[in-house]
């Protein structure tokens, strides 16, 4: 459907607004299937040509642009480099104080919304909580149930990160049933790695486990591969925590923590350099403390090695 925007926009090269909207539609699939370098390029384009005189009737769809973008910036690279995190808070701030020019209250949830999001990836947790919390008193008020519900989600992961999971954990399930309840599946493989990780702060290894299976199931399904890789790290994780011991039991944990492993420094290599660091250090850390100090050695070579050029095979 992008590539069929992108057609009818080249056939009518007068109508701007086509433009923007073809490159940011197909931009934003590009974008959630972990294709960065691809979505870049489109959303780049459709940010470029959006004129706000021109399209204001489309101020609701650059405010995602903005966000994507920004979240672009921060995924292509790492939350940890200063420069693109830099570039995704000024787009943020541009795009939240645009918002808050227009009189549409829709625009600025989803505002609000997006720069908690990449305020969530920026580390800066605490503007994460607010700012998704001022989204979520909006879509409320306004009866916005999508925008209420991943806010909702998104405030509690932030309170859950900063300690307070007694508040953080009900409030990201009340999120996650309300996005639930309006049918929409974009992003839902990454709500259950949440409660993946709620469900292991309360002791419930069983419980987060079924959560991470069912999370990359649904994303092979759909093709949704931006939350994979952390997925997979969140599960191997997991799995390093059990297990331990001799016997069949710990065999079948070993290997299915390397399969894990394996698969997310992979998977992160294709979406992100930053994860396939994290994945590579946990695994080198639980090597280390069993004593096997030089396959931990050369986990982090493999990483070190495909963060400076992709692999070639797919284990």
């Amino acid at each position: 459907m992008g590539e069929e925007l992108l057609r009818h926009a080249h056939a009518n090269a007068a109508d701007t607004a086509l433009r923007v909207q073809a490159h940011y539609g197909h931009g934003a699939t590009l974008f959630h299937q972990g294709d960065f370098t691809a979505a870049a390029t489109h959303l780049e384009a459709a940010r470029r040509d959006y004129d706000p005189a021109e399209h204001a009737t489309h101020a609701r769809r650059v405010r995602r642009l903005r966000s994507r973008c920004g979240l672009l910036h921060v995924g292509r690279l790492g939350p940890r480099a200063a420069g693109p995190g830099r570039e995704a808070a000024a787009l943020d701030r541009e795009g939240l104080a645009l918002a808050r020019r227009l009189p549409d209250a829709f625009t600025l949830a989803w505002a609000c919304y997006g720069a908690g999001v990449t305020r969530q990836m920026l580390g800066d947790l605490p503007a994460s909580e607010a700012l998704s919390a001022e989204g979520a008193t909006l879509a409320e008020e306004h009866g916005f149930p999508h925008v209420l519900g991943i806010a909702t989600i998104n405030r509690g992961w932030a309170m859950m990160m900063q300690g307070h999971a007694a508040i953080g954990i009900p409030m990201l399930r009340e999120g996650v049933a309300a996005v639930e309840a309006t049918g929409a599946a974009l992003m839902h493989s990454a709500y259950l790695g949440m409660l993946a990780a709620a469900d292991a702060m309360e002791g419930d290894r069983a419980a987060a486990l079924r959560c991470f299976d069912q999370g990359l199931a649904e994303a092979q399904i759909s093709g949704e591969r931006l939350n994979l890789a952390g997925l997979l790290i969140g599960k191997s994780h997991l799995l390093m925590r059990g297990g331990t011991g001799g016997g069949r039991r710990a065999q079948r944990w070993k290997r299915r923590r390397s399969a894990c492993g394996a698969r997310s420094r992979w998977r992160a290599g294709k979406v992100r350099a930053s994860s396939s660091c994290a994945a590579a250090v946990a695994l080198a850390r639980h090597c280390d403390r069993q004593g096997r100090e030089a396959e931990g050695r050369a986990v982090l070579s493999a990483a070190h090695a495909l963060v400076r050029g992709p692999e070639r095979g797919r284990p």
